[in-house]
């Protein structure tokens, strides 16, 4: 399926960078450095010309961009049978110019629409990341809710999916199994809304480095693997 991102934060170079380090299992630290083994260096040359190479993604780096803007180039792709899937990483630096006769909430909440509108229009699924707000930080469980999503209820409301990434470790809180064995790289994703289907929550894996997330298996979950 081919897929568009549009990488507000992170430059092209950055992003494959980290699709390198994910396909190859090499740690981003040593791609940056340059201290790679053969062995490496052999899985690197795989995961570029075996998969990466191949695979349909088209990265739009460009900082600066309204939603106007994505659903122009959208358009653009689609009709060259290059939009499957849209990736819109995130919500908060798009840049939208309201003149003044908008506050910010109702800025995030146009824009909000416009991707839904871009799903609808083109038959295609949208991920469009949003950051949270401070709230929770404030609470013991640190487990976000509806209610944090950043400046706007019209994300929740146009949102058919609404899934949030929580990963206990970052805020120094241990998961343990039911023999009381810490879990390392523990995570979950939290299916807050779902308007097509059940709401619930997903546990996975993760690497150290945060490049690859893998389905939760039972089978060696408390060796601390620092990669």
């Amino acid at each position: 399926i081919p897929v568009v991102i549009f990488s507000l934060e992170m430059d092209s170079v950055s992003l494959y960078e980290r699709f390198i380090a994910s396909e190859s299992n090499v740690h981003p630290s040593k791609l940056r450095s340059g201290n790679i083994s053969q062995d490496e260096l052999q899985q690197i040359d795989k995961a570029i010309g075996g998969t990466l190479y191949s695979l349909p993604i088209t990265i739009n780096d460009n900082a600066a961009i309204g939603m106007s803007y994505i659903r122009a180039m959208c358009r653009s792709y689609h009709q060259q049978n290059n939009c499957g899937m849209v990736i819109i990483d995130y919500l908060q630096l798009i840049t939208e110019s309201s003149n003044g006769t908008r506050n910010r909430e109702q800025e995030i909440a146009r824009m909000s629409r416009e991707a839904k509108i871009i799903a609808k229009e083109l038959n295609v699924p949208v991920i469009l990341l949003s950051q949270l707000n401070r709230e929770v930080d404030k609470r013991q469980d640190k487990k976000p809710i509806l209610a944090d999503l950043r400046e706007s209820g019209a994300i929740e409301q146009d949102a058919d999916m609404v899934i949030f990434v929580h990963r206990p470790e970052y805020y120094g809180i241990s998961v343990k199994d039911s023999s009381g064995h810490e879990i390392y790289n523990y995570g979950e994703l939290i299916i807050a809304k779902h308007r097509n289907g059940s709401v619930g929550t997903v546990k996975f894996k993760h690497n150290g480095s945060l490049t690859k997330i893998f389905d939760y298996d039972t089978k060696g979950y408390t060796e601390n693997n620092p990669f």
